[in-house]
């Protein structure tokens, strides 16, 4: 029984590490990606082509701060 209660354990602390470890690597992707700049993504170049249906001129402007678009809930300056 105790050699039953000793896999449990450490299965149970295997599990609670790979959970951690995938949480500290997708907190790593947030961060990296939080001073990179990715460029165009798919879904721009998406919308960039339906602009440039109706205007072949179109082009995408880029701003610093999503949520200066949104004054009534954000705290950054327009």
């Amino acid at each position: 029984m105790r050699t039953l209660g000793r896999w449990l354990k450490w299965g149970l602390l295997g599990l609670v590490g790979i959970f951690i470890a995938w949480q500290l690597w997708l907190l790593g992707w947030v961060l990296y990606w939080n001073w990179v700049n990715p460029g165009t993504t798919r879904f721009m170049e998406i919308r960039l082509s339906e602009l440039r249906e109706k205007n072949p001129e179109a082009k995408l402007k880029k701003s610093g701060c999503l949520m200066s678009a949104f004054p009534s809930i954000s705290s950054a300056p327009s």
